[in-house]
């Protein structure tokens, strides 16, 4: 009797324990379920002691980027969907090497009093950087003609790399369908530049040249222009939109 008595009392000690345990389980599942709704998930970690719930969290707000990023994307989104001359500028060095870089920045921006060039350098430059010291030291800009030899060279010159190739070089004229011959004139340093300048005395003064992280934009002088083909306005320019090459077809 006293062995029965005592096992009808454990069975209804664990069935009390059980239902107890149930009833402390039960918010903490309705929890779980709220939580998920409201954009908090759960998910399973495997441990020693088997699956283990772990909460994580997830913003209902995405981060918000600052307005000058937000600004710089929308403008580079904008600037893709036009077309831009690919070519590729070299300077003879003072120990008689060649450099160069290829540009998709080159503009013409006057023809009087006289032929007018832009482009932009960013740095670090070697490039840049010798034409910002010696700038009385003339160079040439290739116009490449839309050809797979031009594309490769356009990437060639475009990678960062202390000395290219001679026959990199010798190859750019058979590449293209005219050159510039150019001197600069102006640079300024684009970090420096205030938004509110209006006169060229200030733009004088922005020009001292802190070259870490920043851009250099040269105004140069043209100084002859030279037809590479015997077809030259029949050619095809090589062009860059939207982040690939390509070319604009004669209409007819």
């Amino acid at each position: 009797m006293l062995c029965r008595s005592l096992n009808h009392n454990l069975r209804r000690i664990h069935s009390a324990t059980t239902t107890a345990d149930r009833i402390r389980r039960t918010p903490r599942r309705h929890a779980l379920q709220l939580l998920s709704i409201r954009g908090i998930s759960t998910r399973k970690t495997a441990g020693r002691d088997g699956a283990v719930e772990k909460l994580s969290t997830s913003s209902d707000h995405s981060s918000t980027p600052s307005p000058a990023a937000s600004a710089q994307d929308a403008f580079r989104q904008l600037m893709r969907q036009l077309s831009y001359p690919v070519t590729i500028l070299t300077v003879q060095l003072h120990n008689g090497d060649q450099h160069g870089a290829t540009l998709s920045s080159l503009s013409s921006i006057a023809l009087e009093p006289k032929p007018m060039v832009s482009l932009s350098l960013r740095h670090p430059s070697r490039l840049a950087t010798y034409l910002l010291r010696q700038p009385h030291v003339p160079f040439t800009v290739y116009l490449l003609n839309h050809h797979p030899q031009s594309i490769q060279l356009a990437t060639l010159f475009s990678q960062p790399r202390s000395q290219i190739p001679h026959a990199a070089f010798a190859s750019l004229q058979r590449s293209s369908f005219a050159s510039l011959h150019c001197q600069v004139i102006k640079s300024f340093n684009l970090s420096d530049l205030h938004p509110h300048f209006n006169s060229t005395s200030n733009l004088d003064s922005c020009c001292e040249h802190n070259l870490t992280g920043s851009s250099t934009l040269f105004i140069a002088q043209v100084l002859q222009s030279t037809p590479l083909t015997a077809n030259t306005l029949q050619q095809q320019p090589l062009m860059y939109h939207n982040r690939s090459y390509t070319t604009i077809k004669p209409q007819g």
